[in-house]
């Protein structure tokens, strides 16, 4: 997942190391006997939650999808979105 988060923006050798830089990181962790805290899976899309929402309105624009405010809102406001 950190790889095709990272491949758009950064291409694929920086993905690449990016990948294996955490990778590291977390064998070192092991290795040094600290205890395995899960994130979860939701831990990444949590971040910059209405620059995501703004960037996915904006790619269904380009589509020709337009969504009336009040569903926007209401989406938003529920977490829907």
């Amino acid at each position: 997942m950190q790889y095709q988060r990272l491949v758009v923006r950064r291409g694929k050798n920086r993905a690449t190391v990016a990948v294996a830089h955490s990778m590291l990181i977390a064998i070192y962790h092991v290795l040094q006997g600290v205890e395995f805290h899960d994130l979860g899976a939701n831990y990444y899309t949590q971040f910059n939650r209405e620059k995501k929402i703004n960037s996915y309105l904006k790619q269904l624009e380009k589509l020709g999808v337009n969504i009336p405010d009040d569903v926007l809102r209401c989406a938003i406001l529920e977490g829907v979105a």
